[in-house]
């Protein structure tokens, strides 16, 4: 009876930790997604700001 109770328990932590894994790894996903919009439009609000400004920066070696 007692290995009966630990292989049951062994098994409910390990679904409640398969459970948890489950919403952690949703959020992260989540999470990902959206700093994948954020710099996808940052990168496209610099491109666009930068060829509305027309100055174009060069370098020069003073001598």
């Amino acid at each position: 009876m007692r290995l009966f109770v630990q292989i049951t328990a062994v098994v409910a932590v390990a679904i409640v930790a398969l459970i948890v894994l489950a919403f952690v790894l949703k959020i992260v996903v989540v999470a990902a997604l959206v700093a994948i919009v954020v710099i996808g439009a940052l990168a496209v609000y610099n491109l666009f700001r930068r060829r509305r400004s027309g100055a174009v920066t060069t370098y020069t070696v003073r001598r």
